[in-house]
């Protein structure tokens, strides 16, 4: 039988990878085989983030969020939905929500920081894609954030 958490697993592959094709074709099968799982909700939301349906995708991650309010990836993802559609206040809490249920998502630093950088901040901007790369040395989209902020 298949199993709900191999499926979630690929999907976070697919969402990390920013593969819409994939992770669609996945969203589907999860919500045709376990339906109703809110995980399965996130990346859906995942999915219409990636395709630019933000409405779409504001709503389906706020439901997430509304239902499990500590979803750090949930609330991350909500940022940068704000974030892409100019709402910059509703993306920083959204970011610093992520932040304090997790405290070690590279990827929320590297998303406020990104954030406060648009705005001009490029102080604290800098210091949150250096917390991003202690986090993550790899990350480039950290690199590049803390390139551009000095």
């Amino acid at each position: 039988p298949i199993d709900f958490a191999a499926v979630e697993h690929l999907a976070s592959l697919y969402a990390d990878a920013g593969d819409a094709n994939h992770l669609e074709a996945v969203v589907a099968m999860a919500d045709r085989l376990f339906p109703g799982r809110i995980s399965t909700r996130y990346f859906d939301g995942a999915v219409n983030f990636l395709r630019g349906r933000l409405p779409v995708a504001l709503d389906l991650v706020m439901q997430v969020t509304a239902s499990e309010p500590a979803r750090s990836d949930a609330q991350n993802l909500l940022g940068a939905i704000y974030a892409s559609c100019s709402r910059p206040a509703e993306a920083r809490t959204a970011f610093e929500s992520a932040l304090r249920i997790n405290p070690r998502d590279s990827s929320a630093y590297t998303n406020l920081g990104l954030l406060m950088l648009s705005s001009g901040n490029r102080a604290d901007a800098s210091e949150l894609f250096a917390e991003a790369l202690s986090l993550d040395p790899e990350s480039g989209g950290a690199r590049q954030g803390l390139a551009n902020s000095r």
